[in-house]
C-alpha cells in the first residue's frame, strides 16, 4: 500500500488495539436520506442539546494516546437519542472478498419514519518489519523502515468494524470527544500543561590539561547528561551528549559507555569511536563505542 508505519501513525488517531486501521474510501452510496427529514432534524436538535461529550477513557498503545472508544460514544449519545425517539442501526457489509468492510450508519426517527444514512469502507492493516539492511556494532540485525500492508484476519476485520461504527456514529449525531475529564461539560477551562522538555542534569566541562594532546588524535571536549520523562509515563530517560575535539557530536543512552567518556575526558586520553547515523536529522549521531587510542612512542619521545 506504500505507507510507512510512521506515516500511518501520523494520519490516524485512536485506532483499536487489535490492529491499525485505515479508512480508505467512501462507499458508492455515500450520504442518503428519506425525501423529508424535517421531523428527524427537529428531534435530533433536541437530542443534541441533551448529549454529553464522549470521554477519552481508552489508551491506544500504537500511538501512545487516549481516545473515546465506541462504548464512550454510545454512552454519550444513546440516552438522548432514545429520549427523543431516534434509533441508530449500523449494518456491516462486504462487497468483495478481502480485508475491507463497509459500515453503514442509519439514523431513524420512529414517529415519522424519516431517516438519514452514510457509509464508509475501511481496511485493516498491520505493520510489517522492514528488510535487514545491516548489523549494529553488537551484532544485532538492523532493519529498514516498517511497511504497512492489508490484513485479512477475523480480528482485524472486527477492529475495522469497531473503528467504523465509532466514527460513523459520532459523525452522524455530532458527538465529539471531551478534552478533559468533565471540566468542559461544566463550562470550565482546564489549562493545558506543556510536555516537560529535557533538562540538563550534569555537564562535565571543567578545565583539563590539554598540553599533552597529540596532533591527529581524537579527544573528548565535553560530556553532558540530559534527562526527561518517558512518553508512556513509566519513568525517566537519561541521554549523554559527547563533544569531540574535531567538533563532532554524538549521543548515547548507554550508562557504562557514558562513564567511560567522562573518564577519557578527565584523563585526556586519545580515543577511537564508532558512530551510526540517527533516525532523525535533528539528532546527534549515535555513539556506539568509545575506547582508548594508545599513542605509539618512538625513541625520540623517550628521555633519560
Amino acid at each position: 500500500m506504500g505507507w510507512t508505519a510512521k506515516q500511518l501513525r501520523e494520519a490516524i488517531d485512536g485506532a483499536p488495539d487489535e490492529a491499525l486501521v485505515m479508512p480508505v474510501a467512501h462507499a458508492a452510496e455515500g450520504w442518503q436520506s428519506s425525501p423529508e427529514i424535517g421531523e428527524l432534524a427537529t428531534a435530533l436538535a433536541a437530542a443534541q442539546a441533551d448529549m454529553d461529550a464522549a470521554k477519552r477513557d481508552s489508551k491506544n498503545p500504537h500511538f501512545n494516546s487516549t481516545y473515546a472508544d465506541l462504548r464512550s460514544v454510545v454512552d454519550a449519545c444513546f440516552p438522548a437519542l432514545n429520549k427523543h425517539g431516534l434509533a441508530v442501526l449500523q449494518p456491516i457489509s462486504q462487497a468483495t472478498a478481502g480485508p475491507s468492510v463497509t459500515v453503514t450508519t442509519l439514523l431513524v426517527h420512529g414517529a415519522s419514519g424519516q431517516w438519514v444514512s452514510s457509509a464508509m469502507t475501511y481496511t485493516s492493516v498491520r505493520e510489517v518489519k522492514g528488510e535487514v539492511i545491516g548489523t549494529w556494532p553488537d551484532g544485532k540485525e538492523k532493519y529498514g523502515p516498517s511497511v504497512i500492508e492489508a490484513c485479512d484476519s477475523p480480528q482485524a476485520k472486527v477492529s475495522a468494524t469497531t473503528y467504523g461504527r465509532r466514527n460513523g456514529l459520532a459523525a452522524m449525531v455530532g458527538v465529539a470527544p471531551a478534552d478533559d475529564d468533565g471540566e468542559a461539560a461544566m463550562g470550565r477551562t482546564v489549562p493545558t500543561q506543556a510536555t516537560p522538555r529535557a533538562t540538563v542534569i550534569k555537564k562535565d566541562e571543567a578545565p583539563v590539561d590539554t598540553s599533552h594532546r597529540v596532533e591527529g588524535k581524537l579527544y573528548i571536549e565535553s560530556v553532558e547528561q540530559v534527562s526527561g520523562d518517558k512518553r508512556d509515563g513509566s519513568g525517566r530517560w537519561t541521554k549523554t551528549n559527547v563533544t569531540f575535539s574535531d567538533g563532532q557530536q554524538a549521543s548515547t543512552f548507554n550508562g557504562p559507555l557514558a562513564t567511560d567518556c567522562e573518564h577519557y575526558r578527565k584523563s585526556q586520553s586519545p580515543v577511537k569511536i564508532m558512530t551510526s547515523p540517527a533516525s532523525n536529522p535533528k539528532w546527534n549521531d549515535t555513539l556506539d563505542a568509545c575506547e582508548p587510542d594508545p599513542v605509539e612512542l618512538t625513541s625520540s619521545d623517550i628521555t633519560f
